[in-house]
């Protein structure tokens, strides 16, 4: 029962691995350096903020698939990993605002006027990658630090109508904009056997980040990653090299809480089930 148990923990399907080190655990006798290379399938929906318009506003993206392709090494109790989310276009809705504009009136009239803004054809693109090393406290259990980096741009067009009893006029902006968002994450992962060669496993990190945007002041960015689901794995003597084999399925979210110059902040999150396989060698 305890060798099954140990087998389940063959690879963690994360951007980090157990199971090499679960392996030599259990054959005594594997390699000291092994390598590991993965693919996670995630089906997500981004929600993103925004305060373009003087006020914190959302949008909810249609839903996407994203491949990520992760690859980690190992000696002995310590590994190298990294994955790489590639750059996605999402599709995001039309949201209503309630504002104020600037227009010529009259000499007995104010200058500002308040308007209906509608932000339209608002579209997006998302990449991220990061690199972590960390360190095996048990053949079910890691700690991690690491490096991540997210990238985010939007574009779309505000048309805006004035709220006028004397005259209708409506303005429209387009607009472009891009963030970086980098920094130092810190993690902790795991896998809990259930039957057999089935278990599971948890991934969550935490991070300091800072974002950046052109022509804007920088400002900090919190980081939050979870992800929970079932594992399977499996040990493949009959193919060569092939060490062993994992499969998993779960749900994945992460949250990138930017401290907006206005408000207390927004959660820009991403999340969605996810579906994954890892090779050990």
């Amino acid at each position: 029962m305890l060798k099954k148990a140990i087998v389940m923990s063959i690879a963690l399907p994360m951007s980090i691995g157990l199971g090499p080190s679960a392996i030599a655990d259990e054959t005594g006798g594997l390699a000291d350096f092994s390598a590991s290379v993965g693919l996670k399938v995630w089906e997500n929906q981004w929600n993103v903020p925004s305060d373009e318009l003087n006020q914190i506003i959302s949008f909810r993206s249609e839903n996407e698939i994203v491949l990520i392709p992760v690859l980690s090494f190992r000696y002995k109790k310590f590994f190298i990993s990294g994955s790489y989310f590639p750059e996605t276009d999402y599709s995001l809705g039309e949201q209503t605002v309630i504002g104020e504009i600037s227009v010529e009136q009259g000499a007995d009239q104010a200058p500002t006027q308040q308007y209906v803004g509608l932000l339209t054809e608002l579209s997006a693109e998302r990449s991220e990658w990061d690199i972590n090393v960390g360190y095996y406290l048990s053949p079910f259990l890691v700690i991690t630090a690491g490096y991540k980096k997210i990238e985010r741009s939007f574009t779309g067009e505000i048309k805006k109508e004035l709220l006028s009893p004397t005259e209708e006029k409506i303005v429209k902006e387009p607009f472009h904009f891009g963030t970086k968002t980098d920094g130092l994450t810190i993690g902790i992962a795991g896998v809990a056997p259930l039957q057999g060669k089935l278990g599971l496993y948890g991934n969550f990190a935490l991070g300091w980040l800072e974002t950046s945007e052109k022509d804007k002041d920088n400002f900090d960015s919190g980081y939050r990653l979870g992800e929970l689901g079932f594992l399977y794995s499996s040990r493949f003597e009959q193919i060569p090299m092939l060490n062993a084999a994992s499969f998993y399925a779960g749900y994945r979210f992460q949250v990138v809480k930017d401290d907006m110059p206005i408000g207390n902040g927004a959660d820009d999150t991403t999340e969605g089930f996810v579906l994954g396989v890892n090779l050990t060698f």
